[in-house]
């Protein structure tokens, strides 16, 4: 019996002590360093851990780094409420312009270039897609649309394609009657739609259409020609070109994008 406590007792106290230094290390981490344990969590996959941590760390220093990691995460994780309340502060912020050019240069750095994230070819983009999206799973589709409206210059060009946010927006079964002067809108974005499938033929045709832009610029054509059908579902007087139209030219563009893949 005292060999058996001679071996039992040292192992059981060795463990206890490990578990209390454990536990003391855990807590000082949880007061004092929440970004430690919001990266470590991270790296294990447990995203919704990571999360909170994170947000205790912004919160305890409002870093708009931290702020940035913030939105992505909340986006990662659907947490449409969060992806709301941080894109808001993150985008309010007078640095805002200057931080989502300064990751675009990142971006174009890495071996996928604009693509890195998706086919919405900018920083400003995608979380302007992901806010507008995260809105509309809440069922604020006015408000989104809204925010669209004011964020989108339906210009064309292929160096700068600019933001086109309206894709969560106009899908099947939205609620038109949120939406004021649709008829108007619904011509601006016909519009929008011809101008870029002229711009891809016209890039085509030259052969002077990078691989990357093409297959964005298809991307954005894509987008808006689904967007053109649902508001032709709801009334087919809004949209002038036919639902054949449309396919057809969705169609041979998707033909050239092949090129690029």
């Amino acid at each position: 019996m005292n060999v058996k406590n001679n071996i039992v007792k040292p192992v059981l106290i060795t463990f206890l002590v490990m578990l209390l230094l454990l536990v003391a290390v855990f807590s000082v981490l949880h007061f004092f360093f929440p970004l430690t344990l919001s990266n470590w969590f991270y790296s294990m996959g447990a995203n919704n851990m990571a999360l909170n941590y994170l947000e205790r760390s912004y919160n305890k220093t409002e870093n708009y780094n931290q702020l940035y990691s913030l939105v992505n995460l909340s986006i990662k994780t659907n947490k449409y409420e969060k992806v709301e309340k941080y894109y808001e502060i993150f985008y309010d912020n007078e640095n805002y312009g200057s931080f989502v050019l300064t990751v675009d240069a990142k971006n174009l750095m890495q071996e996928n270039s604009n693509l890195i994230k998706s086919s919405l070819y900018s920083e400003d983009n995608y979380l302007k897609n992901k806010y507008v999206l995260a809105l509309t799973k809440q069922q604020k589709t006015q408000k989104a649309f809204n925010f669209a409206l004011n964020n989108s210059s339906f210009s064309v060009s292929l160096d700068e394609l600019g933001v086109y946010i309206f894709t969560n927006i106009f899908v099947e079964g939205v609620n038109f009657d949120e939406f004021e002067n649709l008829q108007e809108f619904s011509n601006n974005l016909e519009n929008y739609f011809n101008q870029n499938y002229s711009l891809f033929n016209e890039c085509a045709n030259e052969q002077n259409l990078q691989p990357i832009k093409g297959l964005v610029l298809g991307s954005r054509i894509n987008e808006i020609a689904n967007n053109l059908k649902v508001i032709k579902a709801h009334n087919e007087n809004f949209v002038t070109l036919t639902n054949e139209q449309i396919n057809n030219m969705v169609l041979s563009v998707n033909k050239t994008m092949a090129v690029f893949v």
